[in-house]
């Protein structure tokens, strides 16, 4: 995903750390977030794995996949470190297994929609300043 910026490196530097932070930044905090989600269901739903190997936290070394997280900053698309669950810890296996894998992606559409608001409210501008109207 960066790698379609890095002419921009060249003409306005300035404005390319400013592009890579941010994406750094949303890409932490979404990939932390949905890894977490999937944590927190699976603690709720009586599943105590994620909480025992230490992926009921929002500390970004947990989640994060020396691979999968820098391939989703260079090329944009990777993963996170999966957060491993034992569904049959749940009431009902099949349907706990469903609701922590929705979990992750439900925190996706939620962060989307947080990350709207601002957009909504015009405070800025749908098009960020390195992407044409036009294009």
């Amino acid at each position: 995903m960066i790698l379609r910026y890095v002419a921009l490196l060249w003409e306005a530097p300035q404005a390319f750390a400013i592009l890579v932070a941010a994406f750094a930044v949303s890409l932490l905090v979404g990939l932390i977030f949905h890894e977490f989600c999937h944590a927190l269901a699976a603690d709720r739903l009586g599943d105590p794995t994620p909480r025992l190997l230490g992926r009921l936290t929002l500390n970004p070394a947990a989640h994060y996949d020396p691979v999968g997280t820098t391939m989703v900053l260079l090329a944009g698309f990777g993963w996170a470190k999966p957060t491993p669950v034992n569904a049959n810890y749940t009431w009902n296996p099949k349907l706990g297994m469903l609701l922590i894998a929705l979990a992750g992606p439900a925190s996706n559409v939620a962060m989307a929609a947080l990350a709207a608001i601002p957009i909504r409210l015009h405070l800025v501008p749908f098009w960020h300043p390195f992407v044409s109207s036009g294009s």
